[in-house]
């Protein structure tokens, strides 16, 4: 979005300078006949959706380690019985 005025009409890519390094690295659209507007709101749209995605993902992980650490505990003591 930085580059946008840059962007000739039509285009399909655009050489930009990388802010990190320096370089000149070249942004290719996914989808020429949209454009960089409606490719960049895709895109976004994309990350926003990943991003919740992962906060509603995380604590299920959490307690999904939290039951297969139960359960390791309840397998060693099974063990012990055994003995």
């Amino acid at each position: 979005m930085a580059h946008l005025h840059a962007w000739p009409p039509g285009a399909a890519s655009l050489d930009v300078e990388d802010w990190d390094s320096g370089a000149t690295v070249t942004v290719t659209l996914a989808d020429a006949a949209a454009g960089p507007i409606a490719c960049a709101k895709k895109l976004y749209g994309r990350a926003a959706k990943q991003r919740r995605a992962s906060d509603h993902l995380e604590p299920l992980l959490l307690e999904g380690e939290h039951v297969a650490a139960y359960l390791r505990e309840v397998a060693e003591s099974l063990s012990q019985l055994d003995r």
